[in-house]
């Protein structure tokens, strides 16, 4: 029982590393969307012509208009994206904290009172995980998302101001943080 014990407790920090990783990764993304729309550089990277004219089918799919609107678009991409974060996190939420108390538990079986350094350790590991989620440098794959999430905002933008420019003017105006996207989509638009 003790070793059984001293291996949960044990797994317990690579565990809460891994899905702790998992349960910020929306403010990796929130951080990834900000670089790219403050850049013009990026956004010139990944926001071609070629792109807004023929963009790929998961990109195509968000970019279809609804009957009420780009406005509507933009709002089910949002919502979207806010339900897939919030359903994870509330996912991980109870999982985190059952580890958590749970390696204090294991820990305490193998290691009386010295056991309970555990928890303080996958807390010490969720807070870490935070802060590299908020401050350190973004993998590939956040990257990659970030990317692929302005490049739907610019399809759909690039489209409705066909369709509407004056709509499309207006809530962009409303998004201050969209002007340097706008700005790139303007100059797409002038031949």
């Amino acid at each position: 029982m003790s070793l059984l014990c001293i291996i949960l407790a044990a797994a317990s920090v690579p565990a809460t590393f891994l899905l702790s990783n998992l349960f910020w990764r929306g403010f990796r993304e929130t951080r990834g969307i900000a670089m790219f729309l403050s850049s013009p550089e990026y956004l010139q990277r990944i926001v071609t012509s070629d792109l807004l004219n023929r963009p790929p089918a998961e990109i195509e799919r968000f970019a279809q208009p609804q009957t009420a609107g780009f406005a509507s678009n933009m709002r089910a991409f949002r919502e979207a994206d806010q339900k897939a974060h919030n359903r994870g996190r509330s996912i991980l939420r109870p999982v985190l904290l059952a580890l958590i108390l749970g390696s204090g538990f294991f820990g305490y079986l193998a290691f009386r009172w010295l056991g309970l350094a555990f928890p303080i350790i996958n807390l010490f590991v969720l807070l870490s995980t935070f802060m590299a989620s908020t401050q350190g440098s973004l993998d590939r794959s956040t990257v990659e998302r970030a990317a692929e999430h302005v490049q739907i905002v610019a399809v759909i933008l690039y489209r409705w101001y066909a369709v509407n420019p004056l709509e499309a003017t207006e809530w962009v105006e409303g998004e201050s943080q969209m002007k340097p996207l706008w700005e790139i989509l303007t100059n797409l638009r002038t031949p």
